[in-house]
């Protein structure tokens, strides 16, 4: 190894009572990173069982592709990237058979790879910089156990991994203008990828004169930003900057955390180094005390971070994708099965990875590779079942999730509401109040993702105009402010309630000189109900367009048809029948003026920009109340729900949805309406804003209210505290 002398002088001079040294390198046993010697067995045992037999497959297949060589314009990351992660399968299948040509092939990374990494020329490297970091330590960690990796050659290839992490650290955290647009403002992906790139090489060479370093910032990164204070994670689990790039960042932390558990990191003691650290809200700056000693508490055991993927489980659509929320489009995850062998309780990850069935199946590679994590640390027998939860109140993270069930043909909507931290975040969008649906194998109500045109802007799908929310003269609430400079209001979560037959929530939120609440219901695991109640400052009547972005028309396919207050969304399995009623006249559907590729039109959810239909519900008044009711159900046939509207008083609206199963009311009341409702042979009484009945008497919701009665019958009564009274 290259530095004893100068470790051991170290040691000698520097060390404390309450510290322990790490072992030198001569007493350490390899593999001791992605894997640990003492797993051979294991591992060998497992090439042809179920599952673990197709995920070696695919080691072996990455172990044979083909080096690419470095375009010689700079130092080609890519290459590189590709490199090391051809270079850790060779060096894993080296050291489980004693295999030299394996290792002969991983030894070649090794003797291309350059280190003049200055001039790359990409600004965002560090977030590249994963694969060539995690996966090439390993590979030299994997070689190390294998008797094919003369001395010299491992004290040049680990000079080599030495001489890129320092320059890299010397680039993105000491250097003050990358430190602080790539760390700093962000607080999210960035770092967390970052510092995978130092962990790994600080792990894998303790003895290097600058490991100290890279793992003080490295480690007080992960553990910060994957507990409480660190605000990446609310206290339910949702995530600040939304799934998609939650699982970019979960990559490249799974296989750092996972090296770093097997190395040992939680026994030794580290410094904190807080410089890139954010003094702006809502991170105020730490806490953290430079130099300050901690032991690092690795996340693979922490609730807090189990919790963020139950949230990033909870949004999971019928194929196993998650929405487009946020920056981002539809995304699976990588890495998040793994956290079942470290948390037990946590099997229906499992399930979650084994029954993806979108495109991109089992996801062991996208963010970092991580098909030999997978191999060796899925629980055995490889299985699980779905989540025994399936409704999720969020109300610090801001999201709602309603869902039918965990089958590929459920229904599942999000409603939005963020605030603090879980709202002040770079990769945040202006959508408090906004939805979407997915229901039987189609993404029908869309969430516009990530179409960045201009990456010194923010995404044009960031602003209020490409989310389903209700615009007031043509506008949201504020336009999204750069990096940090945080502009518009907190959305708030409120009023959750569930039983057997409905689940509802609120969202609240301020814009225009208006308070916009917008309930929302699913009934009977099948439609929804959208409430909408606005009041306001404003004088004077203003056009208010109740927005919505189908996943259909234009690029997506399918239609979007407008029939005056109702519109379709037609694929090819399912379709969305939407209704739409005011307080203050009738709204009318139309489409807004369509540009090619700018909002509301554009959208970028998965394979590049594209267009979709939009309509807007349009009503000109001073504080106009909307009722929704949505309805999905498969293309073949004939819907069996069907919505009628009801004579409903002045200043009030009202639906009847008839179904297999039986007939409810909604009715929605402004502040003029009377508290009586009659239509055919029934009267509905009710001093509640909003009210759900099913005119059987089997369930109910009245928000706002106290008492209703049908036909002159008590159906709900009481005083609920948070204004929402459900039965039973």
């Amino acid at each position: 190894m290259r530095f004893p002398l100068l470790m051991m002088l170290l040691v000698t001079s520097c060390a404390c009572e309450e510290e322990t040294p790490d072992p030198s390198p001569e007493a350490l046993s390899y593999p001791r990173l992605v894997v640990k010697a003492e797993m051979k067995a294991t591992l060998l045992a497992r090439q042809n069982r179920p599952i673990f037999a197709d995920l070696y497959s695919q080691i072996e297949m990455r172990a044979d592709d083909e080096y690419r060589v470095p375009d010689g314009e700079g130092w080609d990351y890519h290459a590189y990237n590709r490199n090391a992660c051809i270079a850790q399968a060779s060096a894993f299948l080296a050291w489980l058979h004693d295999d030299e040509a394996r290792a002969d092939k991983a030894r070649q990374h090794f003797q291309m790879l350059e280190t003049d990494m200055e001039t790359h020329g990409d600004w965002d490297l560090n977030i590249r910089m994963p694969p060539n970091m995690v996966c090439g330590v390993q590979a030299w960690d994997l070689l190390m156990g294998t008797a094919f990796f003369p001395e010299a050659e491992a004290m040049e290839a680990q000079e080599k991994l030495g001489i890129i992490a320092d320059k890299f650290y010397e680039q993105y955290v000491e250097t003050e203008l990358y430190r602080w647009s790539a760390l700093v403002v962000t607080q999210n992906n960035h770092p967390i990828r970052t510092a995978a790139c130092l962990i790994l090489p600080g792990l894998a060479f303790p003895d290097h004169p600058e490991a100290k370093k890279w793992l003080d910032w490295g480690l007080a990164e992960y553990d910060y930003l994957f507990a409480p204070e660190g605000q990446y994670i609310q206290a339910e689990g949702g995530v600040s900057e939304g799934s998609f790039y939650f699982h970019f960042g979960l990559a490249a932390a799974m296989g750092a955390l996972i090296a770093a558990d097997n190395a040992g990191a939680s026994e030794a003691t580290y410094h904190r180094n807080c410089i890139s650290r954010n003094p702006a809200e809502p991170w105020n700056g730490g806490p953290c005390e430079d130099g300050g000693a901690f032991t690092f508490r690795n996340a693979l055991y922490s609730e807090h971070f189990g919790r963020a993927l139950d949230w990033s489980v909870a949004l999971r659509m019928g194929d196993g994708r998650r929405p487009s929320i946020a920056d981002g489009g539809l995304n699976n995850p990588n890495g998040s099965a793994l956290i079942a062998h470290w948390q037990p309780d946590k099997m229906h990850h499992v399930w979650d990875w084994q029954n993806q069935t979108s495109e991109r199946v089992r996801g062991t590679t996208w963010g970092l590779d991580l098909l030999i994590q997978h191999y060796a640390y899925l629980p055995e027998p490889v299985g699980g079942a779905a989540p025994a939860w399936k409704n999720r109140f969020m109300p610090e993270s801001g999201y709602a999730i309603f869902r039918s069930d965990w089958d590929e043909d459920q229904r599942l909507s999000v409603l939005l509401a963020e605030q603090g931290a879980a709202r002040l975040t770079l990769h945040d969008h202006v959508d408090g109040t906004h939805f979407l649906l997915a229901a039987y194998g189609e993404y029908l109500a869309i969430d516009t993702g990530y179409y960045k045109p201009n990456n010194l802007n923010n995404a044009l799908t960031a602003e209020a105009q490409a989310h389903n929310v209700i615009l007031i003269e043509g506008r949201g609430d504020a336009t999204k402010g750069l990096l940090n400079d945080w502009t518009g209001n907190d959305a708030y979560l409120e009023h959750s309630a569930e039983n057997e037959h409905l689940v509802y929530a609120e969202a609240r939120t301020n814009y225009r000189q208006s308070e916009i609440t917008r309930g929302m219901a699913m009934l009977r695991d099948r439609y929804w109900v959208i409430a909408d109640r606005i009041t306001t400052e404003a004088a004077n009547p203003r056009e208010h367009r109740w927005r919505f972005h189908a996943g259909a028309g234009y690029d997506l396919g399918g239609q979007l048809n407008l029939n005056g207050d109702r519109l379709e969304v037609v694929k090819e399995k399912a379709r969305l029948d939407l209704a739409l009623a005011s307080t203050s006249g009738r709204p009318v559907f139309e489409a807004p003026p369509f540009v090619e590729h700018e909002a509301p039109y554009v959208h970028s959810i998965g394979g590049g920009e594209a267009h979709h239909g939009v309509a807007d519900g349009i009503v000109t008044a001073q504080a106009p109340f909307y009722l929704a009711v949505m309805i999905p159900s498969p293309t073949e046939g004939e819907s069996d729900f069907s919505i009628h509207a009801l004579p409903a008083p002045a200043d009030s609206v009202a639906y009847r949805i008839d179904g297999p199963d039986g007939s409810d009311v909604v009715w929605l009341r402004g502040p003029e309406a009377a508290e009586t409702m009659e239509w055919e042979n029934h009267s509905l009484e009710s001093d509640g804003t909003f009210t759900i009945l099913a005119l059987d008497g089997s369930f109910g919701l009245v928000a706002r209210g106290t008492e209703v009665h049908l036909d002159e019958a008590l159906q709900l009564s009481g005083f609920g505290e948070n204004g929402v009274i459900t039965a039973p």
